[in-house]
């Protein structure tokens, strides 16, 4: 064994390294001791378990599990006979709007205007054609982002919200894009 600090050979349950001083970890090799009384307490409340829930199964009649089990089967039967009657696939009935994706679309359009905002700051008092023509894209794809999300809000048929969700992220991600290459465009003359 040696020491960690200067790699002088030091001795088995040696504190302190003579060399350099430092004092030395010691490895204590101790068995963890289990307490009797644990083993024997979680030993009753098993046991005692395992009789109540024996006293509870035998405490039943035979009839009694039959009749909730037919009122189950009698109404997966009515469900099978109501789904056969509605012809409509989930793919054409109109769904509620998803709360949780209309506040992220409307959270992800506020966070990506805020950023548009603040760079357009730089480019307001005279920008140039191209700064121009960049920032009439982004307000004009965010317009887009707008409408989409308000429409996301409203019922729509499980393939219509996938359409629109991802009409949403595409344009977002071209937002981003175009945010960027204004950026990139440098400060008006």
């Amino acid at each position: 064994m040696r020491c960690p600090h200067c790699g002088e050979p030091v001795k088995p349950g040696q504190k302190v390294c003579f060399a350099c001083g430092e004092k030395l970890r010691v490895r204590k090799l101790g068995r963890s001791i289990i307490d009797h009384r644990i083993i024997i307490a979680g030993g009753l409340l098993l046991l005692i378990g395992v009789i109540g829930v024996i006293a509870a199964l035998g405490g039943r009649k035979k009839g009694s599990a039959e009749k909730p089990l037919r009122r189950v089967v009698q109404k997966s039967d009515s469900l099978k006979t109501a789904k056969r009657t509605d012809r409509r696939t989930s793919d054409t009935v109109p769904t509620a709007p998803a709360d949780g994706s209309v506040v992220r679309a409307r959270e992800q359009l506020t966070r990506i205007r805020t950023r548009y905002e603040s760079i357009k700051k730089r480019f307001e008092q005279n920008p140039t054609p191209e700064q121009r023509t960049l920032m009439s894209k982004i307000e004009r794809e965010l317009g887009l982002i707008r409408t989409n999300v308000e429409r996301l809000s409203s019922p729509l048929t499980a393939s219509q919200r996938k359409e629109i969700e991802q009409d949403i992220s595409s344009r977002q991600r071209e937002v981003n894009t175009l945010i960027s290459q204004l950026t990139r465009t440098g400060k008006s003359p």
